[in-house]
């Protein structure tokens, strides 16, 4: 190959029956160069492709193990509570539990909007202490309305009435027999006295600073809407109202609404049950 100015000068020798035979091309310098860039730029292009594709493929394979390794944290977490698993049979009703229907949970709430509460809603950290604070010690729902043993506990549980579905529950499940005595865990203001939907026969006290606490499935409600109660007072018995699997008394602490676990602001049981 010769070069000549701009134009590439080419040569090209082959052999035939026919004898030795030579042709002569000329290629400008402007298009071999653009060709290489071409051919160039293409291989790039196809190299940062396979490797786009190779990172998402790589971070999908990621996301399917963090999602299976979370499934499978889960399951365990399930099992580990004793909670109905994924293959397991059918659960039978439990014993001297239940709770207020979903619906029931907002009890006033004029859209009827069903809002979850968490363990501490919105209620976190410095300002959780800040609305109890500002509670005279005699509204301060920190006395147990009963003492006996606790069935269930505040958050997640496994529908008492059986089956496979998942519930909220709202407050704690105290034991007792019907007609064993329920008191206020603080002073307060009755706003709520009688039947409450799934809560069945329910009390609700207003301790000031909104925060209120709630007594279900009671079998007898002693008080009336505007009585002015005290911490310790006796204000209704023990039963099996409303959405109930037997006699106890489910308790709820909330605070501006939003469901609170009423252990944050109870002392430790006296006695094992």
């Amino acid at each position: 190959m010769h070069q000549n100015r701009d134009l590439y000068n080419i040569s090209i020798a082959y052999s035939s029956s026919s004898g030795l035979h030579i042709r002569n091309f000329r290629v400008s310098k402007k298009v071999v160069s653009r060709s290489i860039v071409s051919v160039l730029s293409t291989l790039l292009f196809l190299l940062v492709g396979f490797a786009i594709t190779k990172v998402y493929s790589l971070s999908y394979q990621l996301i399917k193990i963090k999602g299976l390794e979370a499934q499978n944290f889960v399951n365990i977490d399930l099992k580990s509570r004793n909670i109905e698993s994924i293959n397991g049979e059918s659960g039978e009703m439990a014993q001297d539990s239940g709770g207020p229907a979903p619906q029931d949970f907002m009890l006033g709430q004029e859209n009827g909007i069903i809002e979850v509460g968490q363990e501490t809603g919105p209620i976190e950290g410095s300002k959780f202490v800040e609305v109890v604070s500002t509670l005279p010690l005699e509204n301060l729902p920190n006395l147990w309305p009963r003492e006996d043993k606790i069935n269930s506990e505040f958050g997640f549980r496994r529908n008492p009435f059986g089956g496979r579905t998942y519930e909220f529950h709202a407050g704690i499940d105290i034991g007792g027999d019907r007609g064993d005595p329920v008191f206020a865990a603080g002073g307060g203001v009755i706003t709520k006295a009688g039947w409450q939907g799934g809560y069945g026969n329910m009390i609700e006290i207003d301790h000031g600073f909104g925060v209120t606490t709630r007594y279900g499935h009671l079998s007898k409600v002693e008080v009336q809407i505007g009585d002015v109660v005290s911490k310790g007072q006796q204000i209704g018995l023990v039963g099996s109202t409303g959405r109930s699997t037997g006699a106890h008394l489910h308790y709820e602490l909330r605070i501006n609404d939003k469901t609170i676990d009423p252990r944050k602001l109870l002392p430790p049981e006296k006695v094992e049950f």
